[in-house]
């Protein structure tokens, strides 16, 4: 929840058994999508990124919220408003809290959501979209069939995730949850905040809490 992957996680469970689509095209850059995503899974950059999403889940309407991800080494957190993890990339231990059912917890399970893009045995198809302009940098956009979803990522050459879009397979132009990072910093809050015992409290700054302004 590419990760947001909370985000993703919350719109497979809302979509539930999705119909699949046509086969994924071929001919795409298979080994140079498998890079990207990679990249994602194993940056070592320090930097704090602030998100914007747009959620349209079946039967409501559309939902806007922040999110916020957080990363030095191979400590990774994930903050949005229902939702607060921490993980260790490399050792793939990890803690996850909810802020609406008040509980913790803990696994494998929890890195694979937080770090980097989200990738099991599930997805079918990868492609390399190519190189793309960007307001942090040119990066490089991947996508993802499976599990009844296509998934778009823009990751930057530090393996930043910078914007993500997803859709139902069957109605790929119909995005579920479309998350737009802005604001990429180098500095992260002050605190110690890949702890769990801090998952109780949030780090993102306030002003990164509401919408953006059109010009940001």
């Amino acid at each position: 929840m590419s990760r947001l992957r909370l985000a993703l996680g919350a719109a497979l469970l809302a979509l539930g058994a999705v119909p699949a689509a046509a086969a994924a095209p071929d001919g795409s850059d298979e080994a140079r999508a498998r890079e990207v995503i990679g990249r994602s899974k194993t940056t070592r950059a320090t930097y704090a990124a602030y998100f914007w999403n747009v959620i349209r889940l079946k039967g409501a309407d559309p939902m806007e919220e922040w999110s916020a991800e957080f990363n030095s080494g191979y400590r990774h957190r994930v903050e949005t408003p229902h939702d607060r993890l921490v993980a260790n990339c490399a050792t793939k231990s990890g803690a996850h809290f909810s802020l609406i059912e008040r509980t913790t917890r803990t696994g494998e399970r929890v890195a694979s959501t937080a770090c980097g893009i989200a990738y099991d045995e599930s997805i079918r198809k990868v492609a390399w979209l190519g190189k793309h302009p960007s307001a942090f940098g040119e990066v490089d956009r991947v996508r993802l069939w499976g599990a009844g979803l296509v998934r778009s990522y823009d990751v930057n050459q530090q393996g930043v995730i910078v914007a993500s879009v997803i859709a139902p397979e069957d109605k790929p132009d119909k995005p579920v949850l479309e998350m737009r990072i802005v604001a990429l910093e180098k500095t992260l809050p002050k605190g110690r905040l890949f702890d769990r015992a801090t998952l109780q409290r949030s780090f993102v700054p306030p002003r990164f809490m509401l919408s953006p302004e059109p010009s940001r």
